[in-house]
């Protein structure tokens, strides 16, 4: 799974606040949401589905043009995220168990 991660004073630190230790040690992989290539729905599928909702909650002012994608995630919500991934670490995983 790839975590989507902040840029600058807390740079590294995934959206979906995993524990990154855990996340590298589960074979997880981390790139800064604003570099990664989510146009691309191959790689949207390898995404944390939390960190894909947070970029779509925070990325976009209601205002801007968005892909529809994002329109989606922002109007179906965290809980309509498909994941077969049964690991429990950080707090938005936790909750979608």
């Amino acid at each position: 799974m790839i975590h989507l991660t902040l840029t600058g004073y807390h740079a590294g630190v995934p959206y979906c606040n995993t524990d990154r230790a855990q996340a590298r040690e589960a074979g997880d992989t981390m790139v800064h949401g604003i570099y990664a290539p989510l146009h691309k729905p191959e790689y949207r599928a390898r995404c944390c589905p939390a960190c894909l909702q947070v970029w779509a909650d925070e990325a976009y002012d209601d205002t801007d043009e968005m892909p529809d994608w994002v329109r989606e995630l922002r109007d179906n919500g965290p809980d309509d995220i498909a994941t077969d991934d049964t690991r429990s670490y950080g707090p938005h995983h936790q909750a979608r168990k």
